[in-house]
């Protein structure tokens, strides 16, 4: 695997010549990129869906079993989306360290505008019937 010494990046352009189906299947060709970025390498297909890693995950819900929330970037380490399970508990229990952390490992800097964290309750996107409104007028009003 190619490697770059530490504080160095490169970046490679790629062509990839493939027949999708079988052997007599008409070529195609998909171009991508590459940053060899210390010990790592990626590789990105300009068809990639979803060009994204997980740089954090939080603790494991333990009535669920899955993780109270996600941070995901790519190699430009901008945007930063956020899958978060409960957004109080987010911001009561996680959020001032996810912060710290993330601004340590280089993800809020100049060139992301030192603070691109911009919260949002998906929440209140549920389909709108009487219950759901009540809920989230007395959720708001009284927590």
């Amino acid at each position: 695997m190619p490697q770059a010494e530490s504080g160095n990046s490169s970046a490679f352009s790629l062509q990839e010549k493939f027949r999708a189906g079988n052997v007599d299947a008409g070529e195609k060709v998909a171009f991508g990129y590459g940053i060899i970025h210390r010990e790592r390498t990626y590789v990105y297909m300009q068809d990639d869906p979803c060009p994204y890693q997980i740089v954090v995950v939080g603790p494991i819900n333990k009535q669920h079993g899955q993780y109270e929330y996600v941070i995901l970037s790519n190699w430009a380490r901008f945007p930063m989306i956020g899958l978060v399970r409960d957004l109080r508990k987010f911001y009561a229990e996680y959020k001032d360290q996810v912060e710290t952390d993330l601004e340590k490992a280089g993800f809020m800097d100049d060139v992301t505008g030192s603070n691109p964290i911009h919260y949002a309750d998906w929440s209140k996107c549920r389909k709108a019937t009487p219950i759901n409104y009540l809920s989230n007028v007395l959720t708001d009003l009284f927590g």
